[in-house]
């Protein structure tokens, strides 16, 4: 299991999560990784819109909530290394927005969505039918191997990492996606284990100690 640090334009980040259908005595090697996002409220209004009739009251709660605790990456698909997010946190806790009922003919790649309870970043451009909250500037699917974190394995995600969340603006976006371009991006990531009987009887102090091996 990996846990990650990541960046992405809108104020986001990525957590560890542990999805409800992994139970039982699961306990795993993992990574942690990092993730940053950028957006603009301004392009995402009407989605928005859908988080505050279910989840929070206001922008600022919307990203408190989304950025506060560490996602779970239960499994990756639908398109190639599309990961599927879940929320670590309890259920009367996690955001909850309606996916759309006819889904769109364009998504951006890189885009962060939400449906359900699950959030997802799009790998590539194409069709999608959850909300648009972001973008994120580093790549997560990289079929020709060029980019310098993905060419050991062409996607970045695997089942059972966990993603953190953190807020960039559009100048550290920017700053991101051309050190990507450049080769010299590194995403922060570290090796953890994630113990679920650990976590069950205590959610914010397991998460606390993946973000602390995050940041060791």
């Amino acid at each position: 299991m990996k846990i990650f640090l990541w960046r992405s334009l809108f104020a986001l980040a990525f957590c560890f999560v542990a999805f409800p259908l992994w139970c039982c005595k699961w306990r795993e090697w993992g990574s942690i990784l990092g993730i940053g996002a950028w957006g603009a409220l301004s392009m995402c209004w009407a989605e928005y819109k859908e988080v505050r009739r279910y989840s929070a009251p206001s922008v600022e709660a919307f990203l408190a909530a989304f950025t506060g605790s560490p996602w779970f990456v239960s499994m990756v698909g639908f398109v190639a290394g599309l990961p599927f997010l879940y929320q670590m946190v309890e259920r009367k806790r996690q955001i909850q927005v309606p996916k759309y009922l006819r889904p769109r003919t364009d998504t951006p790649a890189l885009t962060i969505g939400f449906g359900g309870c699950f959030g997802c970043i799009y790998s590539v451009r194409g069709a999608g039918g959850y909300q648009m909250f972001g973008i994120t500037p580093m790549p997560i699917y990289d079929p020709q191997q060029k980019i310098s974190y993905l060419q050991d394995f062409m996607c970045l995600f695997r089942p059972g990492d966990i993603l953190v969340w953190k807020p960039i603006d559009r100048e550290g976006y920017d700053s991101i996606k051309a050190d990507v371009e450049a080769g010299r991006f590194t995403p922060s990531m570290a090796e953890v284990t994630f113990d679920l009987d650990a976590f069950e009887r205590d959610v914010d102090g397991t998460n606390r100690k993946l973000l602390e091996a995050l940041h060791a």
